[in-house]
C-alpha cells in the first residue's frame, strides 16, 4: 500500500492549488459574504480539470481517480469552501449517480456540461419531517401509462437554488418499500425552488427546499429502469462520504496554516507566540488531525481505485476528518485570541465552515451507527 502520488496526480495537484490561490482565495470573503459562488469559479476549476476529474474522456472530462479527486477537493476547499461544497456536489453527488445509472442519451447531454462547469447539479433526499429518516419519505412517485408523477417536498438541498438538474428520491406508489431516483432537468413544470436556508458556513453553496407537486416525467428519468438503485444505496456508494473527508481535510489544512501565520507575527511579552510551548500543543494537535484524516481519506480512495472500496472505510474517513476539522478550527481560534472573536474574519468563517461537515453527507452519529453495524455483524 503506498500513498505517494503518481506525478501525473502531483502535477494536477500543483497546477490546481495555483488556480486555488490565485483565483478562489482572494474571493473567498466576498463568497461568504454575499452567499454565492460565481459562475468564474466553476469555469475556472472546469479549465483546470476539476470539473471533470472523474469524468470518463469520452464524456468530456479527464478520467482520473479517486485519489485524485480527494486531493483536488482538499485544494479547492482549503482557498474556498463554498466553491469547493458546489463543485463536488455536482461531480459526486449528481454526477456520479448519473453516469452509473443514467440513460445514454441523458448522459450525452448533461455530463460534459458537468465537465465544463457549466451545469450545477442537485440530490434531493433529505425531508423536513423525517432528516435522516430515509425510510419514510414522503415524497411519491405514481406510476402512470407514460412514467410518473412525482410530488412531495425536499429540504436541505445543496445547490437547489441554483441547479439546472437534480436527482430526486421517491416512494414508487403501488410498490411497497420500492424507491428510486429520478432525474429532472431545471426548470421543469411541476417543480418549484422554495425560500433560500440560509446555513451557518459554506455560505456560498446555497440550500433550500424543493417543492414537487404533479411533477410528469417519463420512465427514462428512473435511474437504472425498474431495477434500479434507491436513494440509500447510492448514499452507500463508497465515494460519496470522501466527499465531504476532502472537504474537512481542506479546511483543517487552512486552519493550521491560518494559525501558524498569526501565530508567528503575534508578540505578546516581548516575543512571537509562536515560541511558547502551549502555542506548539495547539499546532502539534491540528497537524495530528489534518495529517490521520488524510492518510484515512487516502486509504478510502485507494481501496475505491483498486475495486476494494467499501462504505464502511470511506464512513471512518469522512467521520474522523469532519469532526478533526472542527477541532483544528477551534485550536486555530484559541490561537487568536481576542482576535477569533471578529465577525467576518478568517477565523470566524473557517469556524463556521467547519461545522457544515459534521452534518451534510450523514451526521457524526449516523455514521457511528453505520460503522458499528458493519463491525459487530463481522464485516469491518
Amino acid at each position: 500500500m503506498n500513498f505517494d502520488l503518481k506525478e501525473e496526480q502531483k502535477e494536477f495537484q500543483r497546477n490546481l492549488r495555483k488556480v486555488c490561490e490565485e483565483l478562489l482565495r482572494p474571493k473567498a470573503r466576498e463568497v461568504d459574504r454575499d452567499g454565492m459562488v460565481p459562475e468564474e469559479n466553476l469555469l475556472e476549476l472546469a479549465k483546470a480539470g476539476y470539473m471533470g476529474l472523474t469524468i470518463p474522456p469520452e464524456l468530456g472530462g479527464c478520467g482520473m481517480d479517486m485519489v485524485s479527486f480527494l486531493v483536488g477537493t482538499e485544494e479547492v476547499a482549503r482557498c474556498c469552501p463554498s466553491t469547493a461544497l458546489v463543485a463536488s456536489t455536482s461531480l459526486m453527488r449528481f454526477g456520479l449517480p448519473t453516469m452509473l445509472y443514467g440513460s445514454d442519451g441523458t448522459k450525452r447531454r448533461l455530463i460534459p456540461l458537468l465537465a465544463e462547469g457549466k451545469l450545477r447539479g442537485a440530490w434531493a433526499h433529505t425531508e423536513k419531517e423525517g432528516g435522516s429518516d430515509r425510510q419514510n419519505l414522503k415524497t411519491v412517485a405514481v406510476p402512470y401509462e407514460d412514467g410518473f408523477s412525482l410530488s412531495g417536498q425536499k429540504h436541505y438541498v445543496l445547490n437547489g437554488p441554483e441547479a439546472q438538474a437534480l436527482l430526486v428520491v421517491a416512494a414508487i406508489g403501488g410498490q411497497e418499500g420500492k424507491k428510486g431516483v429520478f432525474l429532472l432537468e431545471l426548470p421543469c413544470s411541476g417543480v418549484e425552488c422554495g425560500p433560500e436556508i440560509r446555513t451557518v458556513g459554506a455560505r456560498g453553496a446555497r440550500v433550500s427546499s424543493i417543492y414537487l407537486k404533479d411533477c410528469l416525467v417519463s420512465r427514462e428519468r428512473l435511474l437504472g429502469g425498474e431495477e434500479g438503485p434507491s436513494g440509500e444505496e447510492i448514499e452507500r456508494l463508497p465515494q460519496m462520504p470522501l466527499v465531504l473527508a476532502g472537504y474537512s481535510i481542506g479546511v483543517g489544512q487552512a486552519a493550521l496554516e491560518l494559525a501558524i501565520s498569526y501565530a508567528m507575527g503575534r508578540t505578546t511579552f516581548g516575543r512571537p507566540i509562536v515560541t511558547y510551548q502551549e502555542v506548539h500543543f495547539k499546532i502539534a494537535d491540528m497537524f495530528v488531525n489534518v495529517d490521520v484524516a488524510r492518510q484515512l481519506a487516502l486509504r478510502a480512495a485507494w481501496l475505491i481505485d483498486s475495486g476494494k472500496g467499501s462504505h464502511v472505510e470511506s464512513s471512518v474517513a469522512k467521520l474522523f476528518a469532519s469532526e478533526a476539522a472542527e477541532s483544528c478550527a477551534l485550536l486555530c481560534a484559541h490561537i487568536h485570541g481576542g482576535a477569533s472573536l471578529e465577525e467576518g474574519s478568517d477565523v470566524d468563517r473557517i469556524l463556521r465552515d467547519s461545522r457544515m461537515a459534521r452534518v451534510l453527507g450523514g451526521t457524526s452519529e449516523m455514521h457511528r451507527m453505520l460503522i458499528a453495524e458493519e463491525v459487530l455483524a463481522g464485516r469491518a
